[in-house]
């Protein structure tokens, strides 16, 4: 199952998920579809978090989603883009052997989501490794 999660998180980062040809990137849109805010949708044209990630930019990503917690909890599409920047985020940390700094980003992660499953789960899974 952890195998599965990641590779989906990582085609998502690649932008396997959002597709990378020149229809789908000249026009947002394809993508997400008119936002309804009666519906909680988080406009695509106003969530440049994943550009931000894609430019190794996390912290330019996290504090976007700051700006726009709340709308964006309210769509469960952003919330899956925002738990893949965490991610990648604590990844990048990883990557590098900072596991202190993959541990922070993973508990940013859990108290800007407010104990989203999948943060925790990857959180669960750092400390169980490292022995914090």
């Amino acid at each position: 199952m952890r195998k599965l999660l990641t590779a989906l998180l990582f085609l998502a980062a690649c932008g396997g998920a959002r597709g990378t040809d020149a229809s789908s990137a000249s026009s947002p849109s394809n993508y997400h579809g008119p936002a309804d805010p009666k519906k909680g949708d988080f406009p695509y044209e106003l969530n440049p978090m994943i550009d931000l990630m894609n430019q190794s930019n996390y912290q330019g990503a996290s504090d976007f989603l700051a700006q726009h917690l709340d709308q964006c909890k309210a769509s469960q599409e952003c919330v899956y883009d925002a738990e893949i920047i965490y991610y990648n985020w604590a990844n990048a940390f990883e990557n590098v052997g900072d596991w202190q700094g993959a541990r922070k980003t993973l508990q940013d992660c859990l108290q800007a989501l407010q104990g989203d499953a999948t943060c925790t789960e990857r959180l669960a899974d750092l400390e169980s490794r490292h022995h914090f």
